[in-house]
């Protein structure tokens, strides 16, 4: 048997090992993020969420970031976090509905009747928030 056919299968089962304890990390990172998030340490919950980088978890700490910095009132940082979760997720309605009424209440009004575009055309039932008017 070779070196190669040895080692190989060991290498890609070690490599496998680590990626799943990475993610591993992130999910209590994420479930963290949300616990501080619902008792309203909504900062540390942004911190926590920020250090989330790997998929598949990376988009609900976007997520949670995003909320998490709205509830801190600090519009802008959330938008950020909403836009990042968006190109994760893009077909999710909630979390588009989410950032478009950050971006109203940012008075960017363009971005977020497109954002709430998006968010009708994956939800068409849904039914609209304060600030937004049915065309």
């Amino acid at each position: 048997m070779s070196v190669a056919r040895r080692f190989v299968p060991a290498t890609l089962c070690l490599l496998l090992a680590g990626w799943l304890l990475l993610a591993r990390g992130d999910e209590d990172r994420v479930r963290r993020a949300a616990q501080l998030g619902a008792a309203g340490q909504f900062r540390a919950a942004a911190a926590e969420a920020g250090r989330v980088q790997r998929r598949p978890a990376a988009a609900e700490a976007a997520l949670l970031r995003g909320r998490a910095l709205a509830g801190a009132r600090e519009l802008a940082a959330s938008a950020t976090a909403y836009a990042h979760a968006a190109a994760l997720e893009p077909r999710d309605w909630e979390l588009r509905r989410e950032y478009a009424r950050v971006l109203l209440a940012l008075g960017r009004r363009t971005d977020a009747r497109g954002q709430m575009a998006a968010s009708l055309a994956l939800n068409p039932r849904q039914s609209l928030p304060a600030g937004f008017v049915a065309r």
